[in-house]
């Protein structure tokens, strides 16, 4: 499967954006000329396009200077697309992008005949120009991933005063897309609304880290402020995650016991997997003083992590638990079927690669158990009649 990240650590606007897509391989001539398409009937665009050093990194830059300070409505930037010479696609994907700024904007401000932060040919000249490049890496048929996005903190001055960051149209479009965002240690504005509502109509997932994928293209670009020692770069990665087996997002919660009973442990996993957690498993140990305890191991979903915690303090009396950062788990496509042996039905759990490849089964253990209890065969021998008649029927 063919992927693109981007990785948004200092924000995102529509030139950065444009920016790292051409160094990453778009065309530079056939960016520019989509741009220029875009404008060239409604007023002066001028775009200044090439490599920059940031922070002694090569880094693409555009600039888009704009003499038209009208600001338009969403009926006339969408007249400006349709009478373009762009094609179809282009054409269709701008209009969402700017459909996703307008329904921000009608949130914020009720209904209005005019871009309140956005609207000029600059903001146009940006959306068309990274939708072109989109399609000219053929990021339709990339499963487009983005890490969360630093929006930047303090206040931002807009045209009806000073806000908190984010601005009010970039926060409604976060509320109705899939990107995660936060807040670091950087002043002002880092996510601009032409970024924002460009990345909810790119991005198919977002994702806490870079997922595991083998990259072969990266690219870089640069951000107007100067941030001083850390680089105003946004940048995104393609390649390929050629995986046999699905990857899962899951949390790792930790914790060590000395004074519980191995009845009350055993009551506790059994809970645990009840709540929904993937697997329980209690290591012994040596602790300080040389005192034995048990290490248990919790691996659920990143929606659990909070309510397990919670049980374990409650059934171990622990005071806190070990909560890793959240990892991956390559896991196999299951599923669970009946098959029909010993005048009985007997569950078996079936493992698939992504490909559809039927590679492990697996009889559930207290069906088998209820017959070899009322038969006279050996728990081993009805296992492997139920694996062997399940491999059969669905191989």
């Amino acid at each position: 499967m063919d992927v693109a990240v981007f990785d948004p650590k200092t924000g995102a606007a529509g030139d950065m954006i444009i920016s790292a897509l051409i160094d990453a391989g778009a065309s530079e001539e056939k960016v520019l000329e989509s741009m220029n398409k875009a404008t060239e009937k409604f007023g002066e665009v001028e775009i200044k396009s090439g490599k920059v050093s940031e922070n002694s990194i090569n880094v693409h830059s555009i600039d888009v200077i704009s003499r038209e300070e009208k600001h338009m409505s969403h009926k006339e930037i969408i007249d400006i697309l349709d009478n373009s010479n762009l094609s179809k696609e282009i054409i269709s994907l701008s209009k969402e992008v700017f459909s996703s700024i307008n329904r921000a904007e009608e949130n914020v401000h009720g209904e209005t005949h005019g871009f309140h932060e956005v609207g000029q040919l600059d903001a146009i000249a940006d959306v068309v120009g990274a939708c072109k490049a989109y399609y000219n890496l053929d990021l339709d048929k990339k499963k487009v991933y983005c890490t969360p996005i630093d929006v930047g903190k303090g206040l931002i001055k807009i045209s009806h005063g000073s806000f908190n960051v984010p601005a009010p149209a970039v926060q409604e479009i976060l509320n109705s897309s899939k990107l995660q965002w936060f807040q670091n240690k950087i002043e002002g504005e880092l996510l601009t609304p032409t970024g924002a509502a460009i990345l909810s109509n790119f991005v198919d997932k977002s994702v806490s880290e870079i997922p595991l994928f083998i990259s072969d293209r990266v690219g870089r670009g640069k951000g107007d402020r100067d941030l001083g020692d850390i680089s105003n770069t946004l940048t995104v990665y393609l390649g390929e995650a050629e995986l046999d087996l699905i990857e899962e997002r899951v949390g790792l919660i930790e914790v060590v016991v000395d004074d519980v009973d191995g009845e009350v442990i055993g009551y506790s996993i059994d809970k645990l997997m009840e709540e929904g957690a993937h697997d329980v498993s209690v290591v012994p140990t040596t602790m300080k003083k040389g005192r034995t305890g048990n290490l248990i191991r919790v691996i659920c979903g990143r929606d659990k992590i909070h309510s397990i915690s919670k049980t374990l303090c409650n059934e171990l009396g622990t005071l806190g638990v070990m909560i890793s950062s959240v990892r991956h788990r390559l896991i196999a496509k299951r599923e669970i079927k009946e098959i029909e042996i010993f005048n009985s039905e007997v569950k078996v759990k079936l493992g698939y690669f992504k490909d559809g490849e039927l590679f492990d089964i697996s009889a559930e253990y207290d069906d088998c158990k209820k017959i070899a209890q009322d038969s006279d065969v050996s728990l081993r021998k009805v296992k492997k009649l139920v694996e062997e008649k399940a491999r059969e029927e669905f191989s």
